[in-house]
């Protein structure tokens, strides 16, 4: 449906269907429609819906209490048939760190994390060419940023910023 609407450029009927397709669980439609999201970040619902689509699983809800590593910032790529203990190796300090409460989510949007995907490339490109302010204030948002940001940091760091100190 929301691919027809698109093809039709009737946006008022896909941030109506934003706003219903918010309710819905994990992995009901993100895949359907995720070739779509860089055409829909100026909607005013797309920012509601975006951060909807935090989903705890059954191994999520019962991790509970975790030391969140450094390294990793709380953020971590997997799929969806995760493992608990994983989840812990993946996001969590080893040891005697010290613990506090958590609450593990799983953002349930796939291909936009993902380096080899041009639909995230698009994605990115589409939310730094957004004037709706409010978008950079979505959790989803910023986490997509925070993620990507490490890799292309290195990037820059090593090829541009580095060898321009050294001339």
């Amino acid at each position: 449906m929301l691919d027809m609407c698109f093809e039709r450029s009737d946006m008022k009927t896909i941030n109506m269907a934003l706003d219903f397709l918010k309710g819905y669980g994990i992995d009901h439609h993100s895949r359907a429609i995720v070739h779509i999201l860089p055409h829909l970040v100026e909607l005013p619902n797309f920012v509601p819906y975006i951060d909807s689509r935090f989903q705890q699983t059954d191994v999520t809800y019962q991790i509970r209490r975790g030391a969140i590593s450094e390294e990793t910032d709380g953020i971590a790529v997997t799929n969806l048939q995760m493992d608990k203990d994983l989840i812990r190796v993946k996001l969590f300090e080893q040891g005697n760190a010290i613990e506090q409460e958590v609450t593990v989510q799983v953002l349930d949007i796939p291909k936009l994390h993902d380096y080899q995907e041009e639909i995230g490339d698009e994605f990115i490109k589409a939310v730094s060419q957004c004037s709706n302010f409010e978008l950079y204030s979505s959790t989803a948002i910023q986490n997509l940023i925070k993620l990507k940001y490490k890799l292309v940091r290195q990037y820059t760091m090593l090829r541009l910023f580095y060898p321009f100190l050294i001339f």
